[in-house]
């Protein structure tokens, strides 16, 4: 889009909720539940796993387990720590970030039915 042309009301809605809110959204949403799994698998083994584990895990190989971590990734839900070995990426864990962590416990709290509330 060029500075000439105007947003339309969509875009100017949406673009009230802040960047990493949408990415963390679109982090977490997937059409075949990969990245509910992913976290799923990391936060039950001790919210760290390596690529080779959390492939065990999910009983896939460790380039898929790159593909299916890409989002949520880049919506911050989960980090790639550095390996030991300088430049060799494979061999960083998979860890669920201090902001990942906050959207789930958000999740959660917010999915716990309260007392003298009825669901709508």
């Amino acid at each position: 889009m060029t500075g000439d042309e105007e947003k339309s009301e969509i875009e100017e809605y949406a673009e009230l909720f802040p960047k990493i809110v949408r990415l963390s959204v679109n982090g977490l949403a997937s059409e075949d539940e990969h990245t509910f799994a992913v976290v799923a698998a990391i936060v039950e083994n001790g919210g760290s796993l390596q690529p080779d584990e959390l492939a065990d895990e999910l009983g896939t190989d460790v380039e898929t387990v790159h593909d299916m971590t890409d989002d949520l990734q880049r919506g911050g839900i989960v980090v790639k720590k550095a390996g030991k070995e300088i430049g060799n990426q494979d061999v960083g864990a998979y860890e669920m970030s201090t902001y990942g962590n906050r959207i789930l416990d958000g999740l959660y709290e917010a999915s716990t039915p309260r007392n003298n509330e009825s669901e709508s």
